[in-house]
Parts: C-alpha cells; sequence; structure tokens
C-alpha cells in the first residue's frame, strides 16, 4: 500500500514524464485551440445532479456536474432520467456569469470513470479506481485545485476537459480491466484540512484511440476518527 505524499515537480523521473507526455500534448493544444473552444461543443464527464440555484447565474439551469461548477440546461434531452450517474455530456458554452452548457447529447455510461472508495482521514485508506483501461493505457492525475480546459469531443486524440488546476502525474497503468491506485493518508497535522483533487485519463492502443478523460473526484483530508471504511469498489 502506498502512503501519499506530495513530491514536487523536479523529483519526477524520466520514465513519469514520459508516461505523462499524452496530457502534456493535450495541454499544449488545448491553449493553441482556445479561440475555438466558444464555438466548440464540450466534452465533459461528471456526477449529473439536480441543481436550479440559487446563484448570480443570469441564464437558467436545471441541473449540475458535481465538483465542477458546471451547470447544465437542455431543451431536447431529460437530464433527470440521468440524475445521480456518472454521464459525459456534450454541450455548448451559453453562461455570461455562470459556466452553464447547453447540453445537446448524454453518454451514460462514460467511456472513461474515477471512482473513489475509502476513509480521507489521516491513517486511513482510500482507493482511486480507474475504468476501464482495456487494451488500453491509463493514467492518474493529482491537482490542489480545480480548474475548467476543454480539449474536444474525440474528433483528433483528445476527448474530455481537464478538471484539475497544474495536474501532476501520479500514476501509469498498462492494459487490464482497471487501474487501482490504494493510498495511506499519512498521520500528518500539516495535511489536515488539505483538499485533494483527482482525474483520470486513458486510451486504446490496438488501434490508438484519442486521450479521453474521466470525471474530477476530490476529498479533504480530516482527522483520524476511528473506524476506516472500506475500500471495496
Amino acid at each position: 500500500m502506498r502512503r501519499l505524499s506530495l513530491p514536487p515537480e523536479p523529483t519526477m523521473s524520466t520514465a513519469v514524464r514520459s508516461a505523462f507526455a499524452p496530457l502534456v500534448l493535450a495541454l499544449i493544444a488545448s491553449l493553441f485551440g482556445s479561440t475555438l473552444r466558444a464555438q466548440s461543443d464540450v466534452c465533459i464527464t461528471g456526477l449529473l445532479v439536480p441543481d436550479s440555484g440559487p446563484s448570480i447565474c443570469t441564464q437558467r439551469f436545471t441541473h449540475a456536474l458535481a465538483d465542477t461548477g458546471v451547470r447544465l440546461v437542455s431543451r431536447s434531452l431529460d437530464l433527470n432520467a440521468h440524475n445521480g450517474r456518472l454521464v459525459k455530456v456534450v454541450g455548448r458554452e451559453l453562461g455570461v456569469t455562470c459556466r452553464i452548457l447547453e447540453v445537446s447529447a448524454v453518454i451514460d455510461p462514460p467511456p472513461a470513470t474515477l471512482t473513489l472508495c475509502g476513509t480521507p482521514q489521516s491513517s486511513c485508506p482510500v482507493k482511486l479506481k480507474l475504468c476501464p483501461i482495456g487494451m488500453g493505457q491509463g493514467w492518474l492525475f493529482l491537482g490542489l485545485a480545480s480548474d475548467f480546459v476543454p480539449l474536444g469531443c474525440g474528433q483528433g486524440f483528445l476527448d474530455g476537459t481537464v478538471l484539475l488546476q497544474n495536474p501532476l502525474p501520479l500514476m501509469a497503468f498498462g492494459a487490464g480491466g482497471c487501474g487501482e491506485l490504494l493510498l495511506t493518508i499519512p498521520l500528518a497535522h500539516s495535511l489536515q484540512g488539505l483538499q485533494l483533487w483527482f482525474q483520470g485519463a486513458r486510451r486504446d492502443i490496438g488501434p490508438i484511440g484519442p486521450l479521453q478523460l474521466t470525471n474530477v473526484v476530490t476529498f479533504r483530508i480530516t482527522p483520524f476518527m476511528p473506524p476506516c471504511g472500506p475500500t471495496n469498489c
């Protein structure tokens, strides 16, 4: 079982840097494509929940994607049919004071998901599970804040939205059913109250498919209060 740590970026090995090259390419592509995103579809995976305010938004919305700050509305789809489910939504940004997507399609289940189980307390284990890997590759990333960087909808080699600020590579996975990372949160007072954000990515390698980004999962580290929960997701 690995112990959670936050290494500075320069300590990462050349092999790890190479393993996470797809995300670097994705971020570069997102910068050069920023002027096009406002006119293009946005694809993002997340937990769809009912949400109609109150808020500072000037446009109407009916749902949201949990932990993303993204609100949703649709004139053609019944979003209630997907309440409480991880989904990939396709839509266009229409918000002025808020980030709102006019949803034109919902993919349920999404092509890539990240699940968290366990108890985010000091001395307790947590598990992060990236599915599916299949005949492909997978990557897991860590961030200390959230972000919103749409990369595309799979027409090229990018599919999804980066939801981490300054993502750090945490783990790479080879072919298999799912990729799992089991961490034990250290008993360190300095980590109390720290909020961590995680996101995964995967792609097929036979043939090479687009880099598909998962939903984001987040937790805040709290003091140890036994017992620790199970990590059987």
